[in-house]
């Protein structure tokens, strides 16, 4: 079914009367991603030597620890103003015999296609095996990895689950900008570390690998939070 869903989603885009602006579009926005792209490969392999550079003197892993969830905090931010929500016109789809569940999981999967979720990818999985597990086991690298996988799924799925939220009552949009707003401001005031926080989270996962799980557990309570959602509505 998940085939049938692509090949209608492909001959909507080619019928459609706007093609040749589409394609333009998309092509243009395709030269973007691939320069933030090679520039997240070079952070992602040239990520100690940065960090020795710009804070000379403090061990390479605390700090690439203390930055981890505070990306993953403005990605959340960045998400909410710019990640779009995944569409299909399924009102032609209601009419047949076609299982909700089958429509859901189309729209689940074609939400984790985005840019938002292979650039945290570049940037944090390649200092975790070429660094983190080397220095402290290839167990914690793969923890590493876990936690990096399953905090950009959590962000993905938690965006779109507040935006169609928030598609009735804009109150869920506001409360998660609130949200990230207030932590900023708490972090810029030194009243509130988020970067020693997370270090401090991190650190834990390196002495006990399988707290990373506990990332994927939220990944996965989410994700069935916005499926659930999905399919009732």
């Amino acid at each position: 079914m998940l085939s049938t869903f692509l090949n209608h989603q492909w001959k909507s885009f080619w019928r459609s009367r706007n093609k040749a602006g589409s394609i333009a579009a998309n092509i243009l926005l395709g030269f973007f991603m691939l320069y933030f792209l090679a520039i997240a490969v070079s952070v992602g392999f040239g990520m100690g030597y940065i960090i020795e550079q710009f804070f000379p003197g403090k061990n390479v892993i605390t700090v690439f620890n203390g930055f981890i969830l505070y990306y993953f905090l403005f990605d959340l931010a960045m998400r909410m103003q710019l990640q779009e929500l995944p569409t299909l016109s399924i009102v032609p789809y209601l009419h047949l015999n076609i299982q909700k569940k089958a429509i859901v999981n189309f729209l689940n999967i074609k939400s984790l296609f985005t840019f938002f979720n292979i650039l945290p990818l570049f940037i944090f999985i390649p200092f975790s095996l070429i660094k983190v597990g080397p220095t402290n086991g290839a167990l914690t690298g793969l923890a590493y990895v876990v936690s990096i996988l399953s905090l950009t799924i959590f962000n993905n799925y938690l965006v779109l689950y507040l935006k169609r939220k928030s598609i009735n009552n804009i109150l869920y949009f506001a409360l998660i900008i609130g949200f990230v707003t207030i932590f900023g401001g708490l972090d810029y005031f030194n009243i509130i570390s988020v970067r020693a926080f997370s270090n401090l989270v991190f650190t834990g996962i390196s002495h006990y690998p399988f707290l990373a799980l506990a990332f994927t557990l939220a990944a996965v309570v989410i994700f069935v939070m916005n499926a659930t959602y999905l399919y009732r509505n």
